[in-house]
């Protein structure tokens, strides 16, 4: 099947067309017997019908504008939606969705009944699910779901979209592999594991390489590091986003030696980024530079060489600890002993760092992300601590999935909860249900999904 630019069934031309029946609903209609919640954001293009038939006309939907019992939503290409239901329900439908309200009541037995028929959506409970969790159903074409009091990502996934977690610039995926020499290993919250071109690095990732090894990674921000051979550093904490220019970026080298080009987040404001080690803080004014531990990294009677030695190659560092703050300038060497010692100036870096090469990263060209895709099927993730879900396939296996967990329904059916990042889609560009409207308004005004119109859509036929 083709699914190349693709728009729900609505389609492009109809939504653009002169003729096209608009009926941009100003608030004062939320008030109709018949809705069931209002259109608290979107962006984009986004419709609905109402009744079971694909063939009704669509009403474009604004914003304030109602959502209707038995209606079918519709999201185009680079749109989104939050809808808020009569029970302060949330729901985000992501771009290229179709989704059916079968039933919403909250008054007498109260229930709420959704069909995801194509794309995905997230969700945070309301009162119906808070009132009895049991209540709460979402279809789709290969399981049904029973999501209680969870906050939850629901995506239907073909082999044309829903690229992977080894792409992903966004969630906890913060960098992946764009250079590799040798062997380099990751350990995280699920052990162990051998990296590769393009795999992805985690938040709390203590990443290593072994002896005649190197990697260079390629962070969100832009930023690059490259870890030399016999070397260690961990991602303390790292967090980027584009549409606010925010971030903040804390790693610590654990031994070893790496080299460091600084990407968005430093460029915006130095004192978000950071290095640590055992003997001073390193912070940043643009910068390319060079780090290396060398021993323990702290200088001792048994040897004096050991410490911190850094060299700049672009703009400047400074390195804290407790006996003070050293700007160390371009094309400068120095060196720290120990955390009381203060940082001297010395010729040049050790042969321990320069005995064994590697690319500077400024030096690595990026290489596009590789064009993977996940399996055809259903894919649930869990975000709240107290939620818990229910996955009914129609072969009769039911899986519960706690939060953290994420679910894999196959076109037969078959659930499978044991995924890793590479197996998973890529994490939502759109914002939660649960954002306030300002900052909606204020860092989602000018979204794009995607830098152009071509991205497929999400169909499990």
């Amino acid at each position: 099947m083709n699914h190349a630019n693709r728009l729900p069934r609505f389609g492009r031309g109809l939504l653009l067309s002169v003729g096209f029946l608009l009926e941009l609903q100003a608030g004062s209609l939320r008030a109709d017997t018949n809705a069931v919640g209002h259109v608290v954001f979107l962006r984009g293009q986004v419709a609905a019908r109402t009744g079971e038939s694909d063939t009704g006309v669509p009403r474009l939907l604004g914003q304030d504008a109602p959502v209707l019992a038995s209606d079918v939503v519709e999201t185009g290409v680079d749109s989104f939606a939050v809808i808020e239901f009569i029970d302060k329900a949330r729901m985000t439908v992501r771009p290229n969705t179709r989704l059916r309200i079968r039933e919403y009541r909250q008054e007498g037995q109260a229930k709420a009944h959704i069909r995801l028929d194509q794309g995905g959506i997230q969700t945070t409970p309301g009162r119906v699910a808070q009132q009895d969790p049991a209540a709460v159903t979402i279809d789709t074409p290969v399981a049904t779901l029973k999501p209680g009091n969870a906050e939850l990502t629901a995506r239907l996934c073909d082999d044309q979209d829903c690229k992977t977690a080894t792409t992903a610039e966004t969630g906890d995926n913060v960098a992946r592999v764009i250079d590799l020499a040798g062997v380099a290993l990751a350990v995280g919250a699920t052990g162990e594991r051998v990296l590769q071109l393009g795999s992805s690095i985690q938040l709390a990732d203590r990443i290593k390489t072994l002896e005649k090894s190197h990697l260079v990674l390629l962070f969100r921000d832009g930023g690059k590091i490259t870890l030399t051979a016999d070397s260690a550093f961990q991602i303390s904490e790292y967090r980027y986003d584009p549409n606010r220019k925010d971030g903040q970026s804390v790693i610590h080298l654990l031994s070893g030696g790496l080299r460091a080009l600084t990407g968005a987040i430093g460029r915006d404001n130095h004192k978000n980024y950071r290095i640590t080690t055992p003997v001073a803080t390193i912070g940043i004014r643009g910068t390319g530079f060079d780090l290396y531990c060398s021993g323990t990294c702290v200088a001792s009677p048994d040897d004096r060489s050991a410490g911190l030695y850094s060299y700049v190659w672009k703009d400047a560092i400074t390195l804290t600890n407790p006996s003070g703050t050293y700007v160390q300038d371009e094309n400068r060497a120095g060196y720290i002993a120990s955390p009381n010692s203060p940082a001297i100036a010395i010729a040049e870096m050790p042969t321990g760092f320069t005995r064994s090469p590697v690319p500077r990263p400024d030096l690595i060209k990026t290489p596009p992300p590789a064009d993977k895709t996940v399996a055809r099927g259903l894919y649930v993730n869990v975000k709240n601590r107290e939620g818990r879900v229910e996955v009914r396939s129609p072969t009769g296996q039911t899986t519960t999935l706690v939060k953290g967990a994420t679910g894999y329904v196959d076109s037969r059916g078959m659930v499978t909860t044991a995924l890793s990042p590479e197996q998973t889609p890529l994490p939502e560009t759109v914002p939660s249900p649960d954002t306030p409207l300002t900052t909606l308004n204020s860092d989602y005004a000018n979204w794009t999904e995607i830098p152009n119109n071509d991205r497929t859509g999400c169909e499990v036929e």
